[in-house]
């Protein structure tokens, strides 16, 4: 899928509604951000079910990235033993 910036897509529209219906995709993007994506809906290569739920998991990866562990960080996070949580109490600080 190819990412293009949103003032691309709107000088640059006709352009790529014939390419989507060639069968190529775009994921429209603002400050590199995505926020919209141009797919085919009917004639040339249709996008199946897999494909959109594929969209929209890159999606969801693109955006939140940050936010998971990768596999070797989460096999080693379950694999570590666990220690004593370190909450302090107020009455520590008396």
């Amino acid at each position: 899928m190819i990412s293009i910036p949103i003032y691309e897509a709107k000088n640059k529209l006709p352009l790529y509604i014939r390419m989507v219906e060639e069968g190529e995709s775009f994921q429209i993007t603002r400050h590199g951000t995505p926020v919209a994506y141009l797919v085919n809906t009917e004639g040339g290569k249709d996008t199946n079910s897999i494909d959109k739920f594929e969209m929209v998991m890159q999606h969801w990866r693109d955006k939140y990235s940050d936010c998971f562990l990768s596999q070797e960080e989460e096999q080693e996070y379950f694999e570590q033993p666990r220690q004593p949580s370190q909450i302090r109490h107020i009455e520590d600080f008396e």
